[in-house]
C-alpha cells in the first residue's frame, strides 16, 4: 500500500509557471514525479525549522513556498536532465535557497504568513533544546567536582557588581 505524497508548501503549476523550461523535460516529468521531488524539499524544509516552528502550519507561508519550490526545481533539473553548460538558475538554487533555510533555522530570518503576521517561534523546551537564562555567557559556576575546584568567571563577577553598583 502505498502514501499518497502529501506537499502543501508547492504545486506543480507553480513550479512550472517559476520556471518554464520545466515543461519542456518531456512526458516523463508527470505531476506525480514532481510532487515527490517537492515532498522531499519540503522533508527537508520541516527537518530544519521544527525545532523553531510548530509544525504543521495552519496557514499559508510565502517564504516557504518560495524556497519549496526553489528547492524542488533544482532536484528536478538535477535529478532528471543532464546540465550541459553553466546554468545560473541551477547553480543559484544550489547555494541560495540552503543558505536561506539555515537562516530561518537559526532565527535569524522570521517567517511571515500571506498577511504579513509574524510566525509565532516555538517556546517550549524543543526550541532549540537548550534552556535560555541570563547567565549563558559566562563559564558554569558549579560543576560535579568538589568545591574547592569549582570554576568563578571573573566577568560574570564583575558585571555582578556593576549591576549592584558595588564596583
Amino acid at each position: 500500500m502505498t502514501t499518497p505524497i502529501v506537499v502543501s508548501y508547492t504545486t506543480f503549476s507553480f513550479m512550472a509557471t517559476t520556471l518554464a523550461e520545466i515543461g519542456s523535460i518531456g512526458s516523463s516529468l508527470t505531476s506525480g514525479v514532481a510532487a515527490l521531488h517537492a515532498s522531499g524539499a519540503q522533508n527537508e524544509i520541516n527537518a530544519k525549522i521544527a525545532h523553531r516552528y510548530v509544525l504543521p502550519f495552519t496557514t499559508d507561508i510565502p517564504l516557504l513556498t518560495t524556497l519549496c519550490t526553489a528547492m524542488a526545481i533544482y532536484k528536478i533539473l538535477t535529478g532528471r536532465i543532464i546540465i550541459q553548460e553553466e546554468d545560473t538558475w541551477v547553480e543559484r538554487c544550489s547555494k541560495d535557497p540552503p543558505m536561506l533555510l539555515d537562516s530561518i533555522a537559526e532565527g535569524k530570518t522570521r517567517l511571515l504568513t500571506s498577511s504579513f503576521d509574524l510566525v509565532d517561534m516555538r517556546t517550549d523546551a524543543a526550541a532549540g533544546g537548550a534552556a535560555f537564562s541570563n547567565n549563558m555567557k559566562y563559564d558554569p559556576t558549579h560543576t560535579e567536582l568538589p568545591w574547592t575546584q569549582h570554576i568563578q568567571d571573573p566577568d560574570k563577577i564583575d558585571d555582578l557588581e556593576s549591576e549592584r553598583d558595588l564596583d
